[in-house]
């Protein structure tokens, strides 16, 4: 059993296709309703990001572009973390 009150942080990794990423939304409020004291962190890809611009649930969005090379995603990785 998860103990709801310890879960400080939650990162949501979403897909990049827009029809993926908006099967994430329903899965983020259930998310935000069963941990309401964790910050909601998501990932996606960089065109679908601006769906969830705006968002209160959401506490930081981390785009990602699967065309970026080595030294991107390295860099990418050391943000997120």
């Amino acid at each position: 059993m998860i103990n709801k009150s310890k879960v400080s942080k939650i990162l949501v990794v979403s897909l990049t296709n827009i029809g993926d990423v908006i099967m994430t939304i329903p899965v983020l409020e259930v998310l935000c309703a069963e941990f309401s004291s964790a910050r909601s962190d998501l990932i996606c890809g960089r065109a679908p990001i601006a769906l969830f611009q705006g968002a209160p649930e959401i506490g930081k969005l981390f785009a990602y572009d699967k065309k970026w090379g080595v030294v991107q995603k390295w860099f990418w990785v050391r943000e997120i973390a």
